[in-house]
C-alpha cells in the first residue's frame, strides 16, 4: 500500500494524513493504528507545537479558551488566540486562515457547542487532513463531547492544575540546558 512506501522526502505530516486516510480507507487493517501512533508521540507532538498552537473554541466557550490560553503562555507555550492576537485594525478572517496554516498544533475546547459549530468542525478536519495534529480538552464535567480525533479529550475539569501541566510538557520541548 502507498503508506509503506517509505518515500525518504515524505514529511511527518504527509505521513500522518496518509495514514489517517488509510484508516478510514481500510478500518480492519492493523497496520495503520500502531504506524499512526507513532507519528503522534509526545516528542512528535512538542516539535509540532514548535511551530504554534491555534486555540480553536464555539464563542460559548471563550472565557476558558482565554483564561486557559493566558495560562498556556505564562508557562512559555506558543500559541495563537483570536482574542489576543487579533486587533481592531487587523482583518479577522484573514488572521484567523495565517494562524492556522502556521501552527502545528490545533487546542481544541471541546463542548457540545463547538461540537455543532461548522467553523470549528472544518477547522478541525482542515488541521486533520493536512496531517496536523488535534487536541482536545474538556472543561464541563457534564458535558461529555468530543470528537473523533487522535487523541482522547483531556478532562480538564478533573484536575485542572494536572491538565495544565500535562499542556505545558506536551506544547514545550525539554530543555536542553
Amino acid at each position: 500500500m502507498a503508506v509503506f512506501d517509505s518515500k525518504p522526502n515524505r514529511t511527518i505530516e504527509e505521513r500522518r494524513a496518509l495514514l489517517r486516510r488509510a484508516l478510514t480507507q481500510y478500518p480492519d487493517d492493523e497496520r495503520f493504528l500502531p504506524a499512526l501512533r507513532d507519528t503522534l508521540s509526545i516528542e512528535k507532538v512538542q516539535l509540532a507545537a514548535k511551530r504554534g498552537v491555534f486555540v480553536c473554541y464555539h464563542r460559548s466557550d471563550e472565557v476558558f479558551a482565554l483564561e486557559l490560553a493566558i495560562a498556556l503562555r505564562e508557562a512559555g507555550v506558543s500559541l495563537w488566540l483570536d482574542v489576543l492576537d487579533v486587533t481592531l485594525e487587523d482583518d479577522w478572517q484573514l488572521e484567523v486562515e495565517r494562524a492556522l496554516r502556521a501552527s502545528g498544533v490545533l487546542l481544541l475546547i471541546a463542548s457540545a457547542q463547538a461540537v455543532r459549530d461548522a467553523d470549528v468542525r472544518a477547522q478541525c478536519a482542515m488541521f486533520m487532513q493536512s496531517g496536523r495534529i488535534v487536541v482536545q480538552v474538556r472543561y464541563q464535567a457534564d458535558d461529555k463531547s468530543a470528537f473523533s480525533l487522535d487523541f482522547a479529550p483531556l478532562d480538564y475539569y478533573k484536575n485542572p492544575t494536572l491538565a495544565r501541566n500535562y499542556l505545558v510538557r506536551l506544547f514545550t520541548p525539554p530543555s536542553t540546558d
